[in-house]
């Protein structure tokens, strides 16, 4: 059985500059330090790569597929840790 957590917050602010934000993949750790860097083509299909470090933990590397890419309404990804289907996400 799949168990999923899933979260939501109003954020007071036009769709076009939290687009902007999301997609800027050189700003992540200023504003998400638990993400270190994200690199590559976010195009729909292609992979990039995230470097994550949890506090307290190890950094880790893994290579999320994008899933989702529409301008100002999704941005979707999937990546696998381990053995495929224990943490995707």
């Amino acid at each position: 059985m799949a168990k999923e957590i899933s979260t939501s917050i109003l954020i007071n602010c036009s769709p076009s500059v939290i687009w902007e934000i999301l997609m800027s993949f050189d700003n992540y750790p200023i504003w998400n330090p638990f993400i270190l860097s994200i690199s590559g083509n976010p195009k729909v299909g292609k992979q990039i790569e995230a470097k994550i470090q949890p506090p307290g933990a190890k950094a880790m590397i893994f290579k999320p597929l994008v899933l989702a890419n529409e301008s100002e309404k999704e941005f979707k990804w999937l990546g696998k840790l381990w053995v495929e289907g224990l943490f995707d996400g």
